[in-house]
């Protein structure tokens, strides 16, 4: 019998990068994941490249959630290329992440496309969006 998991939350569970890497690989390899909360996970740049191969090629994925973890901009800018070519994600929820200031185009593009908590920026970064 083979089970197909679909939905996944290990929210708080505090894991780090490494399990983050193995968990994406294992997912790649039978890709079936639509809902996936990472979130109070430790998660830094590192898991964020592994996060956004998972974006670029599972084809499956509807739903991440990131919020409070460590990813900065860097890791940011990895995740944002990668959903430029993901075709099935629907919710990307990073708000409470060190992504960074001064980035106001790309956030903005970001913004308009998914659903967003603008917390994922400080305030200096928020009244940027105001145009």
């Amino acid at each position: 019998m083979t089970y197909n998991l679909t939905n996944l939350n290990i929210e708080g569970n505090n894991v780090g990068d490494n399990i983050v890497v193995k968990l994406c690989d294992t997912i790649l390899e039978r890709p079936v994941m639509k809902i996936l909360n990472l979130s109070q996970n430790m998660i830094t740049n590192k898991g964020a490249w592994s996060l956004a191969e998972l974006l670029k090629y599972s084809g499956t994925i509807e739903a991440l959630y990131l919020k409070w973890n460590y990813i900065k901009w860097r890791g940011g800018v990895q995740i944002i290329d990668a959903i430029r070519e993901n075709t099935t994600l629907l919710i990307l929820e990073v708000s409470f992440n060190p992504l960074g200031e001064n980035k106001k185009p790309q956030i903005k593009e970001i913004t308009q496309k998914y659903e967003f908590d603008i917390n994922m920026i400080d305030n200096q970064g928020a009244s940027q969006l105001n145009y």
